[in-house]
């Protein structure tokens, strides 16, 4: 779900950035001491080093992929290959890029901040935490040997991005320590907070809202998986368009010609005989039970022209080619509705709903320590000095 996503990839963005592409070199980088820092929570730091390398990395991934055309920004944001869990900037405005610094900061200052709670809540690093520390340490050396065949040398890489060994590592350790003390911050909360009726309905209410109505709305919906209703394979929408309609599917790859016709004769006498016993020969891929598909977001591409006018009751097969490979799809049109689906309807969603509004009011605490001026101090010049270098592209 999406709010829990979203802390996670504040909480890692850190290792996540690493791994991308090498930055490109700032032309004052080796100006910027290694200790200098653009924030602080308490006494925890955020590097101006490991802020200019993250800045720089998030344009760097925009600026190759054209994420600053929106269409593009959504076509990047569903593949299920990349991943990409970042929100829409575009970089070529001085609001874009404004709102994007803000963002890498913000994530920054969260991972300060879950230090510091720990720290003011007395919570120590166990050994098991001090070994997962020092792997991170050794992810650093990994990601610089990568780094150096970008750069031709590790000492070229230091020299272009103002780093060295031990600041370049620290901000591995310092993300991996933010990401132990969180999870300990989070399950305090877990114990403690304990929630009514009304506020687990409000909660679900925004998280559907969120998660899944704004989603749709925004063209980016099917990274969700699309709309099982039951057998799900994943977590299920909470929320079906009202444009969407209802089909019970089979899928067979490369089926001969005596096996189409024999699905589509099995399918017409009994739909659920093609799947209900994990022995029956028309099993060869079988299906996730009901779906929703909606006209501007199907499952499968040309599924919702096929079966929009199928009348309910009946079947319908498309086939296409995918990946070098002839799909058969048989689909069966039964009823379903739509809107905003009962928080009881599925198994696990209440459980996952108060774990999520708990992980929110963990999120807003930390918030309230960014947020406080007596805990946390900002380097407004210095973070004014850095701008990423990257090319604003066209």
């Amino acid at each position: 779900m999406r709010t829990i996503r979203t802390i996670l990839a504040v909480l890692l963005c850190t290792a996540l950035l690493a791994a991308l592409c090498a930055c490109s070199q700032q032309p004052d980088g080796a100006a910027i001491d290694a200790d200098a820092v653009v924030l602080t929570v308490g006494d925890v730091p955020v590097y101006a080093l490991t802020y200019r390398y993250q800045l720089d990395a998030r344009c760097d991934t925009i600026v190759k992929n054209n994420l600053f055309d929106r269409d593009t920004y959504l076509s990047y944001v569903v593949n299920p290959s990349v991943r990409y869990s970042y929100p829409y900037f575009d970089t070529r405005t001085e609001e874009g890029l404004a709102a994007l610094k803000a963002d890498v900061l913000k994530g920054l200052a969260y991972e300060a901040a879950a230090i510091y709670a720990a720290g003011q809540a007395g919570y120590s690093l166990s050994i098991e935490d001090q070994y997962y520390i020092e792997l991170a340490r050794q992810d650093a050396l990994n990601a610089v040997e990568e780094l150096a065949e970008t750069y031709g040398s590790a000492e070229a890489f230091y020299a272009a991005t103002g780093f060295d060994e031990e600041s370049f590592a620290r901000m591995y350790t310092q993300n991996r320590e933010a990401s132990i003390d969180f999870n300990k911050v989070l399950e305090a909360f877990r114990q403690s907070y304990t929630l009514d009726e009304p506020e687990i309905e409000q909660g679900y209410a925004r998280i559907v809202k969120e998660t899944f109505q704004d989603r749709y709305a925004d063209g980016v919906y099917s990274q969700y998986l699309a709309y099982y209703l039951s057998g799900a394979r994943s977590f299920p929408s909470l929320y079906i368009p009202d444009d969407a309609i209802f089909v019970r599917l089979f899928v067979h790859t490369d089926p001969n010609e005596e096996q189409i016709a024999a699905y589509t004769a099995l399918a017409a006498a009994d739909f659920n005989a093609l799947y209900i016993d994990a022995d029956n020969e028309f099993t060869a891929q079988g299906t996730a039970g009901d779906l929703a598909i909606a006209p501007r977001d199907s499952l499968v591409e040309g599924l919702y022209d096929a079966a929009k006018d199928v009348p309910i009751g009946e079947t319908g097969t498309m086939t296409v080619e995918q990946d070098g490979k002839t799909v058969f799809y048989l689909f069966l049109r039964v009823e379903g509705e739509t809107g905003v689906v009962p928080i009881d309807r599925y198994p696990g969603v209440r459980e996952t709903v108060v774990r999520q509004i708990i992980g929110a009011r963990c999120m807003e605490s930390l918030l309230a320590y960014v947020d406080d001026p007596a805990i946390t101090v900002r380097n407004d010049a210095l973070l004014a000095a850095i701008e990423p270098e990257m090319q604003q592209g066209s």
